[in-house]
């Protein structure tokens, strides 16, 4: 027996040399089974670290002075959150006794990535590459994560395919409470549910009239927007203003957006997005003059200045003031956990946090870096493991170490755990998985990002209790202000369906056109023996029916719900069926003024002809490829456009230089097109024969696609206003309709 017991001891030496550190579970001194945990976080963004796919397999960081205000400070400052979890659960006998926590690094982006990663944009990169690897890293058996819900939107649904708990302690977006696409996620913040704090606040202040901004680039404000919108108007507010705006604020859609708020005369205006996004739109609105103690703007974030840049965005600080943000309660800072993880954070980062001016003020690392999520996510992790392992005496570390107990660990073993938690005291998990938690309501005094709590609904949204002496509006204005004047409101449509005139008009003009081109394209295949229509050369005459049935396709893209695919369909079929029309036109008609002009001096009348097809043939190819490159490298994608009462569907794209440039290209090459019919039409003139000459025809299209082009440009500066675009449709019929060139 004793040696037994120093081989053993001998063996745990070796073990714990080769840096595999575990703790011994009994007397006799049994090893305990290794039990891996997993990080998931936007490590692509700290300097100094090796990876291995998304595995961090180095982690030396440097961090940089200006972390305090960006997503790898707050992703450093969790990392040691879940660390001192893992620390205290292995030190502690009543938890896991019988095993080991480790702890795995995952970045959910690619370092060539890192500055769209701090905006949530980590590309397929959270979403395939990160899964796969944990996946692969087979000793992880959950995962605590510290994401953006536009990421964790897609990883959430793949690790509940993997069957690998995920909790984070960031990611709001209430899509991610459907429990049959996530059975596998829970969270350390709310998701459903907090449209209700909003209602609360709305009714009783006695506001029936408000206007909502989000973003349309990011997933939670999306979602938010969705459930604040339906319980709104469930209740009977109005919600005269409803617009969306990418991260990338345009100038012109601020100031539809300002003109659409004067015309409603919205007094309480609801911002959704990140908190960039929220300080962008709140300083434009307040430079363009909507500012003062009649409005109030509303979020669930504190809004800050783009890049926390002050001196960029002068006078935030006063437009700030007042800022409503209703947002889950904090944590309790005078509790004794709350202390002492403080004081364990402090005590395992200050020198390297003190000496890149890392430091919080009061040295509070949960009120500023939200430590507490990534501490109380791991915490009820491992307690969730516990609780499984006790379900059964036959249950062993060794199948729990080896995801064979995982078919076990969805979302439902971690609740009602009633752990005594930093961010909730006691932790209690919704049955969508979300944290069950009281709401604050908070304001923004205008000095730097000091605010004060005035008010706090329960955790259900019921009841909601407020002190008004602790109210200070904008300006410094304690009266609560009215919701503004009842306009009439505007039958607006948000898309153009059989139930408009609008989208009946489209549909009969692009089905039209697409019966058109069917009964042309049959009239030419029939008759393509028919000695004047060999003349005009059945081929090229096919080719502009193919470009008149690429434009009726645009047409209608603009019928319906908006999708990526018809956005890029609006623009590269109407691109590409322009240049197929006039290209086609101009080089069937180049080698008739060829001839006539050249007046019989021309040889290889065939020769020429294959020249000027070929000529065709490029011109084509080309803006098939500009249409190609733009599609890959663009954005765009559907968004609401605010408008005053209402709003409507159109394309958007993000900000790409070369994409831009794409764009012009294939604009500015099918603008040469129509200009080339000019000169056209002067040479064709020399052309005697009346079955060939098409003077007449050329000139009724160049007209119309000047007058097109004209127009789209017009529409284009004025943000597609609603109205403007109808009309184009209904002129984009009649252009095509007289392209039909068949002598």
């Amino acid at each position: 027996m004793i040696l037994a017991y120093m081989l053993l001891t001998i063996l745990h030496v070796l073990v714990i040399s080769k840096g595999v550190t575990g703790r011994i579970v009994d007397g006799m001194g049994v090893l305990p089974t290794n039990i891996t945990l997993g990080f998931v976080s936007v490590f692509c963004t700290m300097q100094n670290l090796t990876f291995n796919g998304s595995l961090v397999t180095q982690y030396d960081p440097i961090p940089t002075s200006n972390w305090i205000s960006n997503m790898a400070g707050t992703a450093f400052f969790m990392d040691i959150g879940v660390q001192l979890a893992i620390e205290n659960v292995n030190r502690d006998s009543n938890i896991l006794p019988g095993a080991y926590i480790n702890y795995k690094r995952f970045s959910n982006c690619d370092v060539n990535q890192a500055e769209k990663a701090e905006m949530g944009l980590t590309g397929g990169f959270g979403a395939s590459r990160t899964p796969f690897d944990v996946y692969q890293n087979t000793d992880v058996v959950g995962l605590v994560g510290f994401e953006y819900s536009t990421t964790v939107r897609l990883s959430g649904e793949v690790f509940g395919q993997f069957k690998i708990p995920y909790c984070s302690a960031s990611a709001a977006s209430p899509r991610l409470s459907d429990k049959q696409k996530y059975p596998y996620f829970f969270r350390m913040v709310a998701g459903l549910g907090i449209e209700r704090p909003f209602y609360l606040l709305f009714k009783e202040w006695k506001v029936n009239r408000i206007a909502i901004i989000y973003q349309s680039n990011d997933e939670a404000a999306c979602q938010t927007f969705k459930i604040i919108n339906d319980k709104l108007e469930s209740e009977g507010l109005s919600i005269p203003v409803k617009g969306s705006m990418r991260s990338e604020l345009d100038a012109g859609q601020l100031s539809h957006l300002h003109r659409s708020l004067r015309e409603a005369d919205a007094r309480y205006i609801v911002i959704l997005g990140q908190i960039d996004f929220l300080g962008g739109v709140l300083w434009e609105l307040g430079e363009r003059g909507y500012t003062g103690p009649e409005y109030v703007f509303l979020s669930y974030a504190d809004p800050q200045p783009p890049q926390m840049n002050y001196e960029k965005y002068p006078n935030f600080s006063k437009y700030a003031q007042g800022f409503i943000v209703v947002a889950p309660a904090t944590p309790d800072s005078t509790g004794q956990a709350y202390m002492d993880l403080n004081r364990q954070v402090f005590d395992k980062t200050h020198a390297i946090a003190k000496k890149f001016g890392m430091m919080p003020p009061d040295d509070d690392f949960i009120s500023w870096y939200s430590v507490n999520g990534g501490y109380d996510c791991a915490m009820l992790m491992l307690r969730g493991f516990h609780k499984v392992m006790e379900e059964s005496p036959n249950f062993t570390y060794e199948q729990l170490s080896n995801r064979k107990l995982n078919d076990r660990l969805n979302y439902s073993a971690f609740l009602n755990l009633d752990l005594n938690g930093i961010t909730s005291n006691p932790i209690q998990l919704t049955s969508n998985g979300d944290l069950e938690i009281a709401y604050d309501f908070h304001q923004l005094t205008g000095d730097y990002l000091n605010y004060t709590i005035f008010g706090r609904s329960d955790a259900n949204g019921t009841r909601f209790s407020y002190t008004k002496n602790k109210m200070i509006f904008n300006g410094g204005s304690s009266a609560i202000p009215g919701d503004g004047v009842m306009h009439s409101q505007v039958d607006i449509p948000v898309i153009y369906s059989l139930k408009t005139q609008a989208g009946q008009i489209i549909i009969a003009c692009g089905s039209l056109g697409l019966l058109l081109c069917i009964l042309a394209t049959l009239f030419l295949i029939k008759n393509r023996r028919n000695s004047v229509l060999k003349a005009a050369s059945v081929p090229d005459s096919l080719l502009i029916v193919f470009g008149c049935f690429l434009m009726f396709l645009s047409v209608l893209s603009f019928f319906g719900p908006i999708t990526k695919i018809k956005c890029f369909a609006r623009k590269g079929g109407l691109s590409l069926g322009t240049c197929v029309i006039l290209s086609t036109l101009i080089c069937r008609n180049a080698v008739l003024v060829t001839v006539f002009w050249m007046k019989g001096k021309v040889k290889g009348v065939n020769a020429w002809a294959t020249r000027y097809r070929s000529a065709n043939v490029a011109l084509i190819c080309l803006n098939a490829i500009y249409i190609l490159a733009w599609i890959i490298l663009s954005d765009e994608s559907p968004q609401l456009v605010p408008l005053a009462h209402a709003s409507f569907w159109t394309c958007r794209a993000a900000k790409n230089p070369l994409a831009e440039k794409l764009t012009h290209h294939m604009f500015t090459l099918n603008l040469v097109l129509i200009l080339a019919l000019v000169p056209l039409l002067y040479f064709i003139q020399k052309v005697h024969w009346t079955s060939h000459n098409e003077s007449s025809s050329i000139s009724v299209v160049g007209i119309a696609f000047f007058i097109a082009f004209g127009l789209m440009t017009a529409i284009s500066k004025e943000n597609q206003v609603y109205g403007g675009d109808l009309l184009f449709k209904i002129f984009f019929f009649r252009l095509t309709d007289e392209s039909f060139v068949i002598p």
